[in-house]
């Protein structure tokens, strides 16, 4: 409630259940008494009622109240009954009035956005930089505005907003890594996302002789250890896995060959919150997820056009594992 506002509309209210109130005990107590002569004449006369001004009921209290106690003491009440309801009418506005204060700007008007801010930004129907997820969908922003994400480190800035976006981006990508805390090793890093240094390029300027060329890496696994039960549904898109497992502490999940030339789906666990972005990491054709889960989530895109891919553990994870 601002300082030094003046609430006509209250104050009306207020006013006009004092106002009734009087006038219902004058017309009460006229009434009750027959309308007779010594009331003196009605200020009006509306549809065959006699109607008298409110503060005549104090005037005839005044006189008359040795000749009939027990009908003005009733009028009074109701009088009085008028005040309360008007003191109980502005406790009410003051109230209603108090919620103002849970949308105070007093300090800004910064706040977290709802489903309303981000149906209206349109921030799960485009293309841009990754925000976040929200209800299972990824949240993007493809504006003009700047993205400034402000935490603590090892937080998961990169994890959850630069890798994310590098993964989606379909332009030139630039990142500066002032702490040097992103690795620039192709077999552990993301899909289609790699990191530039300046010693990089000075190694690059003066190349060993070629080595002979090495097989893809893949994943070691002890195959007389491994879970294959494990089941693939939802769309088919080109980077739909072909299979998934496990070896009792890592899920393997296997791409086609494909994914080299593809643009490469985030991974999403599902727990009992929802879906939450995942780290993984790429090793030749295999996403290798460090832990093990009930089911987890391949998606690629937003709206209309989202292609997603379910994969389910079919057995249960043993106690102590995670899930």
């Amino acid at each position: 409630m601002g300082a030094g506002r003046v609430y006509w509309g209250q104050i009306v209210v207020v006013l006009c259940a004092f106002l009734l109130s009087a006038v219902a005990a004058t017309q009460w107590v006229a009434d009750a008494l027959g309308y007779q002569p010594q009331l003196g004449p009605p200020d009006a006369i509306l549809m065959g009622f006699r109607l008298y001004a409110p503060w005549k009921f104090l005037l005839w209290w005044y006189h008359y109240d040795a000749y009939a106690r027990d009908i003005f003491q009733t009028g009074g009440l109701i009088c009085l009954s008028g005040v309360a309801l008007a003191v109980l009418t502005a406790f009410a506005f003051s109230l209603w009035r108090s919620r103002e204060a849970k949308n105070a700007n007093t300090y800004g008007t910064a706040r977290w956005a709802n489903a309303r801010d981000i149906k209206r930004l349109q921030l799960t129907s485009g293309d841009g930089v990754v925000l976040g997820a929200w209800q299972g969908d990824i949240l993007r922003h493809d504006g003009d505005e700047h993205v400034l994400v402000v935490a603590p480190t090892n937080t998961g800035k990169s994890v959850g907003v630069s890798l994310p976006t590098g993964l989606v981006w379909r332009h030139s990508y630039i990142a500066l890594d002032l702490k040097g805390e992103l690795k620039s090793v192709a077999v552990t890093a993301m899909a289609a996302v790699s990191w530039r240094y300046p010693a990089d390029l000075i190694l690059a300027s003066n190349p060993a002789p070629p080595a002979a060329p090495l097989a893809p890496p893949s994943p070691a696994f002890s195959p007389e250890q491994l879970n294959l039960r494990y089941r693939i549904d939802g769309d088919k898109p080109d980077w739909r896995p072909l299979a998934a497992f496990d070896d009792g502490r890592q899920v393997f999940i296997e791409m086609p060959a494909s994914m080299k030339t593809l643009e490469a789906p985030p991974l999403f666990i599902v727990g009992d919150e929802g879906p939450e972005l995942s780290n993984y990491r790429v090793v030749g054709n295999y996403y290798v997820v460090d832990r093990l889960f009930a089911k987890a989530e391949l998606k690629l895109g937003s709206g209309r056009g989202q292609k997603k891919v379910q994969i389910h553990r079919q057995t249960p994870i043993a106690g102590g594992a995670r899930g």
